[in-house]
């Protein structure tokens, strides 16, 4: 290959890893977990009490996420929230 070439092709594959950094970036900003904020869900469901929400019987079922947004884990919970003038317990089986 001509010298000329060599440093063209070189440029372009630059130029390629750029734009593909560029893209994860835009992606990881704007359409993952991290463009999430708490303020987005402001005033979107009712006032949450928490000696109101968590107590009694509970049962919870969660999912865990992994770095890349993918679901990592699922759980199922038992639980039991009781509380008193000095605070409350959350036992978990």
């Amino acid at each position: 290959m001509p010298d000329g070439l060599i440093g063209l092709v070189a440029k372009a594959a630059l130029g390629v890893a750029l734009l593909a950094l560029v893209l994860v970036v835009i992606h990881r900003l704007f359409f993952s977990f991290m463009s999430q904020a708490p303020g987005d869900y402001a005033d979107t469901g009712p006032a949450f009490d928490l000696r109101q929400t968590l107590n009694g019987p509970l049962i919870a079922n969660g999912v865990i996420y992994g770095p890349t947004g993918r679901v990592a884990a699922r759980f199922v919970a038992d639980m039991e929230g009781r509380w008193n003038a000095e605070g409350g317990t959350l036992a978990e089986s």
